[in-house]
């Protein structure tokens, strides 16, 4: 027969239910823009880094759209021989070459559409998104892509950027230009041979940055300013599985950040499995204070699951298989009167020995 409390609870639990099972289903992988600015090297988008972009948000899972300017590049090299030669080439069109034809004018980019913006290296983030590789210090970043990592900043959306990519946005954020200025890398300095655009750094930190030196494996994230940036090829010696690490690197950062921004449609749930031994005599106080628990728990909005395991050899150990929408979730769920209960069983010496592991929840299901 069921009780007043039994019907309340039941009835509660099937409402807090339905909202957890629309919260899961109204998750998504996350947008990713990626700004191309040709293909090769020397005038466009390194095709090594442009391609491990590509793979690593595939792997993310991510949806990718892929950008560029519709516009003639600064100029034309041949890759075989370094060659200038006189045919003109457009961005868009070269591109699309990496994209497999999938990608839009840099025009229809807007940061509402995405939740982070991505841009590689290569010689055309210096000649065809900016002069850099012509002016050096002197430089000037085309309007529209000015335009764009702005309004990516603006919307306090993420930005990975790679190998050359970075000055970009230290030219456009720095405090010279009047912005926040930023912290990023382009690597390290050294040997010519090792890191022989180096000079790049020394530029970037003109415009009013912060410059960290890292190696080909390092990652820089600047949390205030949301951007997160890595050396790819600014060293040259780099072997192209390094070159793949370093960008996967920087993607997969992006990606951790994204999903742990509080309240964030991206974040995965938390899941934590505390064990516990409590004293023998103390058995009955801890079933009943976690019979409280573990009940309330599960109607929390933010607690999905809250189950009580006891070891079937030792029935003085307990496991808590607990799962949560998010850091807040826990946070909220450590300020109410029912987790009060189970702390004060701990602090009148209940509980022998605890430990506390923290898991994502990857497949999930009630």
């Amino acid at each position: 027969m069921q009780t007043s409390f039994h019907r309340s609870y039941l009835m509660g639990r099937n409402v807090s239910l339905a909202r957890k099972v629309q919260s899961l289903a109204t998750r998504r992988n996350f947008r990713a823009a990626v700004l191309l600015h040709g293909c090769g090297v020397y005038d466009g988008t390194e095709v090594t880094e442009g391609n491990a972009l590509l793979v690593a948000l595939s792997k993310q899972k991510a949806q990718v759209q892929c950008f560029a300017p519709d516009r003639d590049q600064m100029h034309v090299v041949n890759h075989l021989t370094g060659e200038e030669e006189t045919n003109p080439r457009n961005v868009m069109a070269e591109s699309a070459r990496i994209a497999r034809g999938n990608v839009k004018p840099l025009d229809e980019l807007k940061s509402g559409d995405f939740d982070a913006l991505f841009i590689p290296g290569g010689f055309g983030a210096a000649k065809n998104l900016s002069d850099f590789g012509v002016k050096g210090g002197d430089m000037a970043v085309k309007d529209d892509v000015v335009g764009v990592v702005k309004d990516f900043h603006a919307a306090q959306k993420y930005m990975g950027l790679c190998c050359i990519a970075p000055v970009i946005a230290a030219k456009v954020l720095g405090t010279a230009s009047g912005g926040p200025g930023t912290t990023l890398t382009m690597g390290g300095k050294g040997s010519e041979a090792e890191w022989p655009h180096q000079g790049a750094i020394d530029a970037a930190a003109s415009f009013g940055n912060s410059m960290v030196e890292t190696d080909v494996d390092g990652v820089v994230v600047d949390a205030a300013n949301r951007i997160v940036t890595a050396p790819a090829y600014m060293k040259g010696t780099a072997s192209s599985a390094e070159v793949y690490d370093s960008v996967k690197q920087m993607v997969d950062t992006v990606s951790q950040h994204l999903r742990e921004s509080p309240g964030s449609s991206l974040s995965l749930p938390i899941s934590i499995l505390v064990t516990v031994e409590i004293e023998p005599d103390r058995i009955d106080d801890f079933k009943k204070a976690l019979s409280v628990n573990a009940v309330k728990s599960r109607l929390e909005e933010g607690c999905y699951r809250f189950d009580v395991l006891q070891d079937r050899e030792n029935p003085n150990k307990f496991t808590f298989y607990e799962v949560y929408e998010d850091s807040a979730a826990i946070d909220a769920h450590k300020q109410t009167k029912h987790y009060d209960g189970w702390a004060q069983l701990k602090a009148s010496g209940a509980v022998v020995s605890q430990s506390v592991q923290k898991w994502r929840g990857l497949f999930f299901g009630f």
